[in-house]
């Protein structure tokens, strides 16, 4: 149970916590929802320090690398070796994805998109593998595997 309560105070949760009825950001942890009529759902009193929210952006943008755009997702992860093969799981624009990260040693690094290799660049700044995922691009369920 308290699982599932942590699932639904912090917003990063869209199944739980869909930001078309809550109206939160996804930096904010949620103290309480309306039982109103006319704002079911909706936030009423939210932490806007949003410390373990932020916790879990730092995680999933800055080492795993995982950023929404305007139409799509850039995969940049920078992740330290001690992470070894690691899984995300997130929801975006009703989409679900699961991205498996894979620790290995070959130099020539991959991404696949449902299966299919994806078209990877590398970043200017950490020399690691990027990709671009558009959403047209995109089914409602998706696995992403990142050789890093």
């Amino acid at each position: 149970l308290a699982y599932k309560a942590t699932r639904y105070i912090l917003p990063i949760e869209e199944a739980y916590a869909p930001v078309e009825q809550t109206f939160v950001g996804p930096y904010c942890i949620v103290n309480g929802y309306s039982n109103s009529d006319k704002t079911l759902h909706r936030c009423e009193l939210q932490f806007l320090s949003g410390t373990v929210s932020y916790v879990l952006r730092i995680l999933y943008n800055s080492f795993m690398g995982i950023n929404y755009g305007y139409n799509g997702l850039t995969m940049k992860p920078c992740l330290p070796d001690e992470f070894g093969d690691c899984t995300a799981n997130f929801t975006y624009l009703g989409k679900k994805f699961t991205v498996n990260y894979i620790k290995t040693e070959n130099p020539q690094k991959k991404f696949t998109l449902n299966g299919a290799e994806w078209k990877t660049e590398i970043n200017k700044n950490s020399g690691k593998p990027t990709a671009f995922v558009k959403d047209s691009d995109m089914k409602d369920e998706n696995i992403i595997t990142i050789e890093y």
